[in-house]
């Protein structure tokens, strides 16, 4: 059990290295483009140090790690009305929470099929994205894992597996 809950951990933690990576990645993107845009219009349009395809890159670096962040965010635990769960009873709040988390890996389960669907047919046809013309198929695999950790994790804690840490009631 004690391997099972590091590897979940693990697991956990991976996802939100990739999610700080991928952040980092959009807004080094993002600052480099803005302060080209600026040197850009500064000299008339004869310095141009804009990133080509920048907008599809960010648009690829936000996904990746909107898509990590989702499973790294379920070790801090669900995010609750506090106003309408302390009105219920302990075995309510946890049902409830058991509940969710199970509907999460359930919607987390058909998210990574039908990513893994798009990543093999878009590897099957090799489509490209628009602008830098990357192969779009490790997009979607990126997406199908860190659904799969989605998955793994939610139906961990329903289950009772991974514990997310104690909220401080004051």
């Amino acid at each position: 059990m004690i391997v099972l809950t590091r590897c979940l951990e693990a697991l956990r933690l991976s996802c939100l290295a990739l999610a700080i990576a991928a952040t980092f990645v959009l807004f080094a993107v993002v600052a480099f483009n803005i302060i080209a845009r600026a040197i850009f219009d500064a000299t008339g349009g004869d310095l141009n140090f804009m990133i080509f395809g920048a907008i599809e890159l960010s648009q690829y670096a936000l996904m990746v790690s909107i898509f990590a962040a989702i499973p790294a965010m379920l070790g801090t635990g669900l995010i609750r009305v506090d106003i309408l769960s302390r009105q219920f009873p302990h075995w309510l709040q946890v049902a409830a929470d058991r509940l969710w988390l199970l509907l999460i890996a359930g919607f987390a389960a058909i998210l990574t099929a039908a990513f893994f669907d798009f990543a093999q047919t878009a590897f099957e046809r090799g489509d490209q994205t628009q602008d830098l013309r990357w192969p779009l198929w490790p997009f979607y695999a990126i997406a199908t894992l860190e659904c799969g950790a989605l998955t793994l994790l939610a139906a961990a804690s329903a289950l009772g597996l991974v514990k997310p840490p104690e909220t401080d009631e004051t």
